[in-house]
């Protein structure tokens, strides 16, 4: 498989960030997460599905009510190494085999949190500040994702590899080609800094950002809407590490001082939309062993080459 070098993408001409003052945009999804509560009309704390999926190996169970706190200004999703019994999938049988061939009624060693929001957004910049925890077996991510598995993967990281900025996309009967992974000059930035990451996706192109500098374009045409999604799951690494190690790195944190969504009009024909849940959802079981579907894979590193400089962000509320 073919891994183009990132400094291919680097030759378009370079995207404006977006701002709250930048004209032509509208603010029209937020939280800063300035409450001492989850907000229950943007968001809920697991997928429509459940509270966990078989497909992209992960370990943990989030947790309902739990797994998250409000301080300073800002949210933090907590990942926890602690035992709980429980259905991944909420409307299977309890011994209904999933697609890692387990039954869906299982003990699961790790717990976490996730925001995944009740809106559907067609097109549009969407933005995260935040910093993560370090440690092997840790997986935070900021997503998108749709019907038929449309996914566009604004960061996943690796919490032993923070060097590395993983972005993808993903839909069905794709290449599974696309994941690329965006190298740091500094390893340390994202644990022990705020930073901001985000996308901007209009037809026909996916554009990454990282704190203002363009780091990735991609050419791909979704055309449904996609939910937002922040998480943190733990992958088969964490195994094999001491006790004294994993206490150490556990209780983990995925602080987000804040999520925005930004949308302006496009031509006439490809007009943007904003569209509510469904009161009753109908089971995505498309997302329960089909080949790709929403399958998060780890990017083939890239060739090495020269990045731009990434310029520190002066936060509201956390300094840098």
């Amino acid at each position: 498989m073919r891994i183009l070098p990132i400094i291919l993408f680097l030759a378009f001409p370079a995207a404006r960030a977006v701002s709250q003052e930048q004209p032509g945009w509208k603010l029209v999804f937020h939280d800063e997460f300035d409450s001492a509560a989850l907000n229950r009309d943007k968001w809920m704390d697991a997928y429509p599905w459940g509270r966990s999926i078989c497909s992209t190996g992960e370990l943990c169970y989030y947790t309902p009510g739990a797994n998250y706190g409000f301080a300073d200004g800002a949210l933090t999703l907590y990942t926890r190494k602690e035992s709980i019994r429980a259905k991944a999938i909420e409307y299977e049988a309890d011994d209904k085999a999933l697609c890692d061939n387990r039954p869906n009624l299982r003990t699961f060693e790790y717990t976490s949190g996730m925001i995944y929001s009740k809106q559907e957004f067609l097109y549009g910049y969407f933005e995260i500040r935040f910093r993560v925890s370090k440690g092997r077996g840790l997986w935070p991510a900021f997503w998108l994702y749709g019907s038929d598995s449309d996914e566009i993967d604004v960061f996943e990281l690796f919490g032993d590899e923070l060097d590395k900025i993983g972005t993808n996309i993903h839909y069905q009967g794709e290449c599974m080609c696309h994941g690329r992974d965006i190298q740091l000059k500094n390893g340390k930035m994202l644990s022990r800094q705020f930073n901001v990451m985000a996308v901007e996706w209009k037809p026909g192109l996916v554009i990454w950002f990282l704190n203002g500098d363009t780091i990735r374009t991609q050419a791909h045409d979704f055309t449904r809407p996609m939910h937002v999604i922040a998480n943190t799951s733990v992958d088969w690494k964490v195994g094999g590490q001491s006790k004294r190690k994993l206490r150490k790195m556990f209780p983990a944190a995925f602080e987000i001082d804040y999520i925005r969504v930004y949308q302006r009009d496009f031509p006439k024909g490809r007009q943007m939309g904003l569209h509510s849940i469904k009161a009753k959802w109908t089971p995505a079981k498309v997302l329960i062993g089909k080949s790709g579907n929403g399958l998060h894979r780890r990017a083939m590193a890239p060739p090495k080459g020269t990045l731009p400089v990434v310029r520190k962000m002066a936060g509201k509320k956390h300094q840098q």
